[in-house]
């Protein structure tokens, strides 16, 4: 889901002309021309007229480039990065984005630094690589405390809220088979930091705070415009909160937060603990996805390098599943060097978590991948030990692929103790 802030972030005067102008190197009238030529995109690209936003916007761009104004030139690419994002290729529209990043990171402008964080989380969201989409902004949630704008904190937290929310229903079909209890709670922390934030300075009358919170004259909130990737886009920050309430009453919702999360939900969930560890979870899952593909990739070290990262990430969480997995894809790569003992250690470390946890399933995958281990160093009699296990589990629950495999390598491995006996 596309949740666009404001991008108007300085008016036309000396402040936000060109910094040549100082020295005499750009004339004043050229910075004044550079500052209308964008804001004049801006409005043109609100307006639908995407080919005369990108036109002005260039123009724009090329007058800020002879001078030393980052943030100025930041401000046309992140509008390029706009207009690109609405046109394609979204590839293109991420390089103008990251180009306007680093102008606003060297400019040492926070404001354009958390916007374009959020531009390129919402970029991310759109393309459906919601774990991307939360950690980008995570970090525009973290600039706009750093800098206390609670209103654009606000806004980010919705869209946060709502990435976890996409997240969460990706995961099956339909939502009755809805089953991670973390990226719900995570939905939930978000949205009602927002709203706590929102009520808070309720009291203080802020225009802005009334803008944000202006809700639409149509009392219908459209349940696709949270899940359909094209209604979303529609979708404003000044009904997430309302459609999000309404969503939670949802009768079907309703009960499956009940059952997947017991007891006082506000007081326990509405706290930055619990969001910051969801976080930290998508973090750890995108260094462990990250990893298996640089294995397959052929960049082994690197791979090796994300996977023991993610493992990390999830220690500091404790997260037991994510440990199981993140050992069991750490000891195939060490298989890939030759590493023996550290692949042995790893899948009876995978094997231990996964009993602790009830997954019989992990357990079993781990037992086929110690059996697999103990034949290629020679050892028939461990390795049946471990795959005669396996195969029990896989076609106990009909996992014919993995059962043949354990099949085909108890075979080999009575080949190779008839090889091994003594004459």
């Amino acid at each position: 889901m596309a949740i666009y802030l404001e991008d108007r972030q300085h008016e036309v005067g000396e402040a936000s002309l060109p910094r040549a102008n100082q020295d005499g190197g750009v004339d004043v009238a050229s910075g004044q021309e550079a500052e209308r030529l964008w804001s004049l995109g801006i409005d043109k690209l609100a307006a639908g007229d995407i080919e005369g936003a990108q036109a002005e916007a260039e123009k724009s761009l090329s007058i800020y480039e002879s001078t030393d104004n980052f943030s100025g030139q930041a401000d046309c690419q992140k509008l390029l990065g706009r207009i690109y994002e609405k046109q394609g290729p979204p590839e293109k529209a991420v390089q103008f984005y990251e180009a306007a990043l680093r102008n606003y990171e060297r400019d040492g402008n926070q404001d354009g630094v958390g916007l374009t964080l959020m531009n390129l989380s919402s970029l991310e969201s759109a393309v459906g690589n919601y774990p991307q989409a939360i950690l980008l902004a995570d970090k525009a949630i973290d600039i706009y405390r750093q800098i206390g704008n609670w209103g654009y904190e606000a806004v980010t937290l919705l869209h946060q809220a709502s990435s976890f929310l996409m997240l969460w229903a990706s995961q099956s079909g339909s939502f009755e088979k809805l089953g991670d209890r973390g990226n719900l709670a995570a939905f939930l922390s978000a949205f009602w930091l927002a709203e706590d934030i929102l009520e808070d300075q309720a009291l203080e009358g802020d225009a802005e705070l009334e803008r944000l919170r202006e809700i639409a004259a149509n009392e219908t909130i459209i349940w696709d415009f949270l899940f359909d990737p094209e209604d979303a886009n529609k979708l404003s920050a000044k009904l997430l909160v309302r459609a999000f309430s309404l969503f939670l009453r949802l009768p079907l919702i309703g009960n499956l937060i009940k059952e997947k999360v017991k007891g006082n939900l506000r007081e326990t969930l509405a706290n930055e603990e619990t969001r910051k560890r969801s976080v930290a979870k998508v973090a750890a899952e995108v260094m462990l996805q990250e990893g298996q593909r640089l294995i397959k990739d052929g960049a082994w070290q690197r791979g090796l390098e994300m996977l023991q990262k993610s493992l990390e990430q999830f220690r500091q969480i404790d997260n037991l599943d994510g440990k199981a997995r993140a050992f069991l894809e750490i000891g195939e790569a060490q298989l890939l060097f030759g590493d023996y003992e550290a692949a042995h250690l790893s899948f009876l470390d995978a094997e231990r978590l996964f009993k602790k946890l009830g997954r019989k399933e992990g357990a079993a995958l781990a037992k086929l991948k110690l059996g697999t281990l103990a034949l290629e160093i020679y050892q028939p009699e461990e390795a049946r030990k471990y795959l005669q296990d396996a195969s029990s589990f896989f076609h106990q629950h009909n996992d014919e692929k993995r059962a043949k495999v354990s099949d085909k390598l108890l075979k080999l491995a009575d080949e190779y103790e008839r090889n091994l006996a003594p004459l």
